[in-house]
């Protein structure tokens, strides 16, 4: 993924059929998608249960209600009753994407604008789509397996990074400390980017940890990470009408 000179990944060019688009744009057309709407895709499962971030139901209802927002939430096929349980808990109306096939799933995330997912396959072909990325991660590493070659915003919880555990063994699960104000501010912060440069160096110092503390410098952390995010979210809203980009 990384030329010579470790600096550069290299672009991926997709080639979509007329058949394929057709076959995508039936099924957003059927849910009442347009072109002109603001369109997040979602992949809310993972293998690893402690992967699994459990409130996609309550994020979607919030950002159909701030930004009027379509939902798409993608699964495999095995993964149909779950998706559905998520989607009817959210009490919207919901594109449940697990029918398509690799070719169809790749023109489907095109008809994305931000795509929110847990540690999945799917947020690394959104990357490759260049697609803005807001990733939730837990128990993996987000340098090692985290977005990368786009416009992206890392929400880690502190409880659990790193641990690698598939099944999370805390009575406390970890992945719950990940708020749905933390991906809404997230999610601000990506949409109003005038500069596609500040996003990726926001991600690489923001972490958002458990309202539960360990200790102070857990407790400090999270306080400079949400002051940090808030920052950037007045400053680039601030930012938004000034003709050239500023580079933080």
């Amino acid at each position: 993924m990384i030329d010579g000179s470790k600096k550069i990944k290299p672009d991926f060019n997709y080639i979509f059929t007329e058949e394929l688009i057709g076959n995508v744009q039936k099924q957003f057309d059927a849910h009442g998608i347009k072109d002109n709407d603001f369109v997040v895709g979602m992949s809310p499962l993972s293998k690893w249960p402690s992967k699994v971030w459990n409130k996609f139901d309550v994020l979607s209802k919030r950002l159909e209600e701030i930004y009027g927002a379509k939902i798409v939430m993608f699964g495999a096929r095995e993964d149909e009753a779950k998706i559905h349980s998520i989607s009817k808990k959210s009490n919207i109306n919901v594109l449940e994407a697990t029918l398509f096939n690799i070719n169809e799933l790749l023109a489907a995330i095109c008809g994305c604008d931000l795509f929110i997912t847990n540690d999945t396959g799917p947020m690394h072909l959104a990357c490759s789509l260049k697609k803005k990325v807001v990733e939730l991660f837990g128990p993996t590493n987000t340098y090692e397996v985290g977005p990368w070659g786009t416009d992206f915003l890392v929400l880690q919880s502190s409880q659990c990074k790193g641990c690698l555990k598939p099944v999370c063994d805390k009575d406390d699960f970890c992945m719950d400390h990940i708020s749905v104000d933390d991906v809404i501010k997230a999610v601000e912060v990506l949409i109003n980017q005038k500069s596609p440069q500040v996003a990726n160096k926001i991600s690489s110092f923001i972490n958002i940890c458990s309202s539960e503390k360990e200790n102070f410098s857990s407790a400090l952390h999270e306080l400079i990470s949400k002051a940090y995010l808030t920052y950037c979210l007045l400053y680039t809203s601030d930012a938004a009408d000034e003709e050239d980009s500023v580079d933080l």
